[in-house]
């Protein structure tokens, strides 16, 4: 199994994976998806401005827009594998991340799964939801608030 590391920031995320294989492991067994500079291996649609990077973070501000990973690590198809976001939101912040997609241009991923990244936006799926197979109304985090998403797939 391997693992993933991902950052967002209105979310602000940091990223990491672990997945099965002899992929650039750290000594945690940690793979970092995002180089903490660019967003190179990394695709996005519509609205590209809603991404940057700052101070060594994935910040996330602006219209619906959807980020892609499509480097080289397991070429970006992943079974079998964990990854964990460190994220933070602002207040009325609303994200997610997926997975078991494929790039789209634009809308709403057609293919995947949503890890909900909410803790205070008006939809009522918080963070800990799968969206819409296993949502959770509870708030375990708080914005401007440092905590970690964790998604661990089998199959």
């Amino acid at each position: 199994m391997q693992r993933l590391i991902l950052f967002f920031a209105i979310c602000i995320f940091a990223l990491s994976c672990k997945t099965p294989g002899k992929a650039q492991q750290g000594p945690d067994g940690w793979i970092s998806l995002f180089d903490s500079k660019t967003l190179n291996n990394w695709k996005v649609g519509d609205n590209a401005s809603t991404f940057s990077v700052e101070d060594g973070k994935l910040v996330v501000n602006g219209p619906r827009a959807h980020l892609f990973y499509q480097g080289d690590v397991q070429q970006h198809n992943f079974k079998n594998f964990e990854f964990k976001a460190d994220v933070m939101t602002t207040p009325g912040s609303n994200a997610g991340i997926y997975f078991h997609t494929v790039y789209q241009a634009d809308g709403w991923p057609g293919k995947g799964y949503e890890a909900q990244v909410n803790n205070s936006h008006t939809d009522w799926r918080r963070s800990g939801s799968l969206y819409s197979f296993s949502d959770v109304r509870e708030v375990y985090a708080k914005d401007n608030e440092w905590y970690t998403e964790y998604i661990k797939v089998e199959g």
